[in-house]
């Protein structure tokens, strides 16, 4: 059964346009260009923005979303634009996840509740290689209040303290923090995250 939530993000994705715009989120796209192209997956890639540019820069480039729409979305954009992506309808608390086999795994926007965010998160870094490189953005408790974005809801906000102490657990392989900041950026990514917002920027590094 479909929750409401995944309703809702249906429903989004399935209108014409995109929600957040063409261009990939500004601190991956910083993050990510640094890096020697090689193997991503995005999680909750939603309508495709990331992982289409991810392609666009020579990446081998893989993501999945609980939605359909997003991902039919984004497949279709590749095709248009003679793109290669794999990007399959899956749930973080399902997807299966390859041992090793990514050297960046990267998410914006992603809002879990702390129950599932605690369990699933960890398992996923199991996925990097050995010096592979997790890299987050995601909207700070401060963001309560802002209309820039996000869930206006306290429980699916982040704290950095607390999203280290779930990635860099007992459950999550071993973990070096790199960049762990509270950020004030400037969003401009669509009509939906507009404004300056109040985030968080994680980069750990898989040991």
């Amino acid at each position: 059964m479909v929750d409401d939530m995944q309703s809702r993000w249906e429903q989004r994705f399935s209108k014409e346009g995109l929600s957040y715009g063409a261009e990939p989120n500004e601190f991956l796209r910083q993050e990510i260009s640094k890096l020697t192209p090689g193997k991503i997956w995005i999680m909750a890639e939603g309508e495709g923005r990331n992982v289409l540019w991810a392609a666009s820069q020579g990446w081998d480039a893989h993501a999945f979303d609980y939605t359909e729409a997003g991902p039919q979305k984004a497949l279709a954009l590749a095709e248009t634009g003679g793109l290669d992506i794999t990007y399959p309808t899956a749930d973080i608390q399902t997807v299966e996840v390859p041992e090793g086999e990514f050297d960046v795994i990267a998410t914006c926007w992603f809002h879990l509740i702390k129950e599932v965010r605690r369990i699933h998160f960890p398992r996923v870094l199991w996925g990097l290689k050995k010096g592979g490189l997790f890299i987050m953005e995601a909207y700070h408790k401060d963001q309560l209040g802002k209309w820039s974005g996000g869930p206006q809801n306290l429980d699916l906000l982040f704290e950095i303290d607390e999203v280290l102490e779930d990635m860099c657990g007992e459950n999550a392989p071993p973990m070096r923090v790199l960049m762990a900041e509270r950020a004030s950026p400037v969003l401009n990514e669509g009509e939906l995250h507009k404004g300056e917002a109040a985030t968080i920027q994680i980069i750990l590094q898989r040991q």
